[in-house]
């Protein structure tokens, strides 16, 4: 839990920073990727992206929004690429909110090549759904749609506003919330694609992935089928090791001795019918086709056979000394008791947490422990991250050869990476 103090001490501290003018982040790329030295899929695709804006079920009481980026016709010169909110207007110096894409806002579809696969995005606790800008615009302009989703109660707009006590709250329930609110997400696509819709046509409902980072990563994979088991965490929690905030989370109501109370309240947000101290029936989408898990946390609420349910192809990237995911109990616990028969594992050697997020320059300026990494280029990072996610996207949702020779165990050969790898 220290860690998590950590952080939001960093972005409370942050807000005391002001910067005279929204600072210009990442330009529009060339033709190549983020770096020259850009790996074959990390260069960016022949698409133009475009990208718009909507709130799901805008008059209920817990509303969310969602971004969505997919292949568009390409503009004339004096179209100008969107800036982003990062959700905290009113609250973060504009400077701070504000972040600046590639795509093109309310663009024309292109959907010559349509239908188009569908990744949707869940971010991490704390976090904007922009916080993987680079890695959601890349995937578009590689072909395919792309919907990212405030996860309401963990937002980075609810760290900084909310008492500690009730943003703890908000992250025990957040094993009930999150997957509903993808669930969501995933119905609202259909009506993207529905005809008459403004992406008509344009999402192939039955080629699905879900990403995710950190707890969004356990997201994702809650919803491929992982079962909840919080009574694994009794005899574990007495140990007093950190492996992530949720599991810290459950921890203290394991502590308080009011983990069963508070199971049942989990469960029936859920709308899970289950014993308290039993494992948990999945919360599965039978939609789901393939699993992106960045630094994924929060994995040993899952116990020792809670993921062995989880059988779609699944990736996952992590930095091996993570501090807030420890990779122990998280990205290598997942690789190790995946059920799926096609799995890779990529490691970035002596990476941290935030090596798969992405900052604008005043947040790096006034808050750069929670942007860059001690041992890594973070853009360096993203290259790889949308190198290996769009081959495994590809791979698995379009059957592509190539794609999936790249990812053979014999094909990965980059300087400070460690792949592990079935089924390629």
């Amino acid at each position: 839990m220290r860690r998590y103090l950590w952080l939001a001490s960093i972005l409370i501290a942050a807000l005391a920073f002001v910067v005279p003018a929204v600072a210009q982040d990442m330009p529009v790329p060339d033709p190549v990727g983020l770096r020259p030295d850009a790996p074959p899929y990390a260069v960016r695709g022949d698409y133009t992206v475009g990208t718009r804006d909507f709130v799901i079920d805008p008059d209920g009481d817990e509303s969310f929004n969602i971004t969505v980026w997919y292949p568009a016709q390409a503009a004339d010169e004096s179209a100008e690429p969107a800036t982003y909110d990062y959700g905290a207007g009113g609250v973060l110096p504009d400077p701070m909110n504000f972040i600046q894409g590639t795509a093109l806002r309310d663009a024309a579809p292109d959907t010559n090549g349509a239908p188009y696969p569908l990744v949707v995005f869940s971010p991490g606790m704390g976090t904007s759904r922009m916080f993987t800008l680079y890695l959601l615009e890349h995937l578009a302009s590689r072909g395919f749609i792309v919907i990212a989703l405030d996860q309401v109660g963990t937002r980075l707009i609810d760290q900084i506003t909310m008492e500690q006590a009730d943003f703890a709250d908000q992250v025990f329930l957040s094993q009930a919330r999150r997957p509903l609110q993808v669930h969501l997400a995933l119905n609202y696509a259909e009506t993207l694609t529905a005809p008459n819709s403004v992406l008509a046509g344009m999402i192939d409902l039955d080629k699905i992935a879900l990403g995710g980072y950190s707890a969004g990563g356990w997201t994702a994979l809650a919803m491929a089928g992982g079962q909840i088991d919080l009574d694994y965490l009794r005899d574990w929690c007495a140990q007093g090791i950190y492996a992530s905030v949720i599991v810290s989370t459950v921890c203290g109501r394991i502590a308080q001795g009011t983990l069963d109370a508070e199971e049942q309240r989990l469960m029936e947000v859920a709308g899970v019918e289950a014993q308290t101290g039993a494992m948990w029936s999945p919360i599965t989408d039978s939609r789901v086709d393939a699993i992106l898990a960045l630094a994924p946390g929060g994995m040993l609420t899952f116990g020792e056979e809670g993921l062995q349910n989880v059988t779609v192809p699944t990736l996952i990237l992590y930095g091996s000394a993570d501090p807030m995911a420890i990779p122990e109990y998280n990205a290598q616990w997942t690789y190790d008791r995946l059920g799926s028969a096609h799995k890779g594992m990529v490691a970035f050697a002596a990476g941290g947490h935030m090596l798969f997020g992405q900052c604008n320059a005043a947040w790096t300026m006034n808050a750069p422990n929670f942007c860059l990494d001690s041992v890594w280029d973070v853009t360096r990072v993203h290259d790889l991250t949308n190198h290996f996610a769009t081959a495994f996207l590809l791979d698995v949702l379009e059957g592509d050869a190539d794609a999936a020779a790249a990812l053979a165990p014999d094909a990965v050969a980059f300087p400070g990476i460690t792949y592990e790898a079935a089924g390629f």
